[in-house]
């Protein structure tokens, strides 16, 4: 099961590798590994909808019910929302369901609208820092963003998440770099929540 793996009763689906800047995992430091006993799999392609559908059916009947399933992984999930989507409607009513992304999107509108529409719970946001610059240093180094302005790009779809009643929390690691407290500050202005994340170097 590839697609699927656990951190004490949260499920994780892995979807894609392809990521706008640094995935969540990569943010973590150069010394920062998924415990082995997560079952966690880098992956190198996309993994399709009827795949992970068939993981999660075999893993729902004989596991005990997660407490919670969030999209999350090697990459940004919602880079392929299409699959995203085919998967949540397989999903169990009862369980609440999240997803992990960066918030980088060509319309960031139409992608908030979606997650709403499909009765998604909640939505983190990695936003590693208050400041665009530092912003752009963290998750992007010397690479060109694919946007102009990223770290406006990420607030305006945690605004329109925000408008659609997704209940939205920035998260940051503590890199040296990064002002924790102005990312907390800052989700507070926005009415998101706040979580930090260890860095490991």
């Amino acid at each position: 099961m590839k697609s699927l793996y656990s951190l004490g009763n949260v499920l994780y689906i892995n979807v894609t590798p392809h990521c706008h800047g640094l995935s969540l995992i990569q943010c973590r430091g150069p010394m920062f590994h998924m415990p082995k006993e997560s079952g966690y799999n880098a992956i190198t392609q996309p993994i399709p909808a009827s795949e992970i559908i068939r993981d999660l059916t075999s893993y729902l009947t004989t596991k005990q019910q997660p407490s919670e399933i969030c999209f999350a992984g090697t990459g940004d999930p919602l880079l392929e929302l299409d699959t995203v989507l085919a998967v949540r409607e397989s999903l169990p009513a009862t369980i609440p369901i999240r997803a992990h992304t960066n918030g980088l999107f060509e319309d960031p509108e139409f992608v908030a609208a979606s997650l709403a529409n499909a009765a998604f719970s909640g939505l983190s946001i990695n936003l590693n820092s208050a400041s665009p610059s530092v912003y752009e240093k963290i998750m992007f180094g010397s690479h060109i963003p694919p946007f102009h302005n990223p770290h406006d790009k990420v607030l305006s779809f945690a605004e329109k998440a925000i408008q659609r009643s997704l209940n939205v929390t920035f998260t940051a690691v503590s890199h040296p770099d990064v002002d924790l407290h102005a990312v907390e500050e800052l989700a507070i202005q926005f009415g998101a929540g706040f979580k930090q994340r260890s860095y490991l170097i």
